[in-house]
C-alpha cells in the first residue's frame, strides 16, 4: 500500500478515534479483550508509545495492524 492509499484509508478507518488512542479505544477499535490488547502492544504487533504505566498508540499504527493481518485468520484471542 502506498502513501496516498493509506492517507485514504486514514480518513475512512476509525475517524471518530483521536490520532492517538488507549489501551481501551484499542479495545473497543478492534473488539478484543483488554489481555489481547496488551498481548499485541507487548508483541509488538503494534507499535506504542510507553509514558509511565500509560500505553499512547497512534491510531496508523492500528489501521496498519488492521490492514497487514492475512483476511479470515485471528492473530489475537479476545
Amino acid at each position: 500500500m502506498d502513501c496516498k492509499e493509506i492517507r485514504e484509508m486514514y480518513k475512512l478507518m476509525f475517524a471518530e478515534y483521536p490520532d492517538i488512542v488507549t489501551v481501551k479505544d484499542l479495545q473497543t477499535m478492534l473488539g478484543i479483550s483488554r489481555h489481547a490488547a496488551y498481548d499485541l502492544l507487548g508483541e509488538g504487533e503494534i507499535s506504542c508509545i510507553r509514558l509511565g504505566n500509560a500505553y499512547k498508540i497512534p491510531k496508523i499504527n492500528v489501521i496498519n495492524y488492521v490492514l497487514k493481518s492475512p483476511c479470515g485468520q485471528k492473530r489475537v484471542s479476545a
